[in-house]
């Protein structure tokens, strides 16, 4: 079993925010007991926004995830993959690899395929074609190949056809709400500008900090009441036990991947320190 003190994390997101806004949670975890963590983006999220180039904006985004990677202590990596553009291509796949075996992850987060956005699907769809590859030494040859099976798993979301998640582990992250909201607070082009642009809430939007921090907290508690269901919930009172909270706020959910090393929901509550 992985060594709980020392965990190597690796977020595989499609855009810059992806990462923080569903891992965020147990990101810190992993940080505040002492493991590592790094963010990756397969694009450089260089198509969301109603007013901006996609010179401008790829410039800005990079600028908003450089901002988390300071504040944070999380390594950050963007692939120069123009978004909504993103294919499951051999470069893609062998920058991947590269990118996985430099910095040897215990466990790896990911999009399912199953999701709306083409770029999430395919950033998916990378992590699948290269966990096999990532042991085999004439795939990627100037990158050593990893002597392990990394844990794979698939950030929550509430997409059910053809196939709901499988809610393998639920993490109250609740305690963690304040960080994963100053995170999103950096990507300000995105909750401050594109999204409730597309929301037409722009007229709503704080202008000061304060007020910006609490319009992430309400937007990241609002995505986990979307993401509650019968199956989650059920999830999260089997993992906790006596100590789950008659009302769960916040909340990250995974899906163990067939793809990864073998691992259980009990391995995993230990593996992120969930006392019982």
């Amino acid at each position: 079993m992985i060594n709980r003190q020392n965990i190597r994390l690796m977020a595989i997101g499609a855009h810059p925010d992806d990462c923080e806004s569903k891992v965020g949670g147990i990101a810190m975890n992993v940080l505040q007991r002492g493991g590592k963590v790094m963010f990756v983006s397969a694009t450089n999220g260089n198509a969301g926004h109603h007013e901006l180039t996609r010179e401008d904006l790829k410039a800005r985004r990079f600028q908003e995830a450089s901002k988390v990677a300071e504040e944070f202590g999380i390594l950050y990596r963007i692939m120069d993959n123009d978004d909504c553009t993103l294919q499951n291509t051999l470069k893609n796949r062998d920058e991947l690899i590269s990118l996985i075996r430099s910095f040897r992850p215990d466990v790896i987060v990911t999009h399912r395929i199953n999701d709306y956005h083409t770029d999430h699907r395919n950033t998916g769809l990378l992590v699948q074609d290269a966990s096999f590859l990532l042991r085999v030494p004439l795939v990627c040859p100037q990158s050593p190949a990893l002597e392990y099976e990394p844990i794979i798993l698939y950030m929550g979301d509430g997409f059910k056809k053809p196939n709901r998640l499988q809610p393998d582990m639920v993490v109250d992250v609740e305690e963690y709400l304040d960080a994963k909201a100053k995170m999103l607070y950096h990507h300000d082009s995105q909750f401050f500008e594109w999204l409730p642009w597309l929301d037409g809430a722009l007229d709503k939007v704080p202008h000061d900090r304060e007020g910006r921090i609490e319009w992430c907290r309400r937007w990241l508690l609002a995505r986990s009441e979307y993401l509650k269901g019968p199956q989650v919930l059920q999830s999260y009172r089997m993992i906790y036990g006596d100590k789950a909270k008659e009302t769960l706020r916040c909340l990250e959910a995974f899906e163990i991947s067939e793809y990864g090393a073998s691992v259980t929901p009990e391995e995993l509550r230990q593996l992120f320190g969930i006392p019982v």
